[in-house]
């Protein structure tokens, strides 16, 4: 059932936020700024192997939208947390392999579309 992946993500990626990161922005009195994310959604050498090459590569793709989908979902919530660096930007497309950058893939298409409405929103 996707919706339940979804919340499950959801729910893992805000609990990991809430516990291990919040207390150093409380403790400090500053805002947090993630200097690395790396979106989960990437296929294990199994998984790679049990789905044929372009199933494997929509299933890649699809896990990592709903990982940064849930990022930036639980930052928007997170008045504590300023910023985000997304980590691996490879230098060239990777969109044809299964990588755990962004460039090229769908994912890259959602950060691209909510830094936009982000930085409007602070012009």
């Amino acid at each position: 059932d996707d919706d339940a992946t979804r919340k499950e993500i959801q729910d893992a990626l805000e609990a990991n936020l809430d516990t291990n990161y919040a207390w150093m922005s409380e403790a400090s009195g500053k805002p947090f700024f993630m200097h690395q994310f790396n979106a989960g959604g990437i296929l294990s050498p199994y998984e790679v192997d049990r789905l044929p090459g372009k199933k494997a590569l929509r299933e890649h793709w699809q896990q990592q939208v709903r990982w940064h989908r849930a990022l930036l979902n639980a930052i928007e919530e997170r008045d504590w947390i300023v910023g985000v660096n997304l980590f691996p930007y490879d230098m060239t497309n990777a969109g044809g392999i299964i990588t755990a950058s962004i460039r090229g893939k769908p994912a890259e298409q959602l950060l691209a579309k909510w830094a936009r409405r982000i930085t409007a929103i602070t012009e």
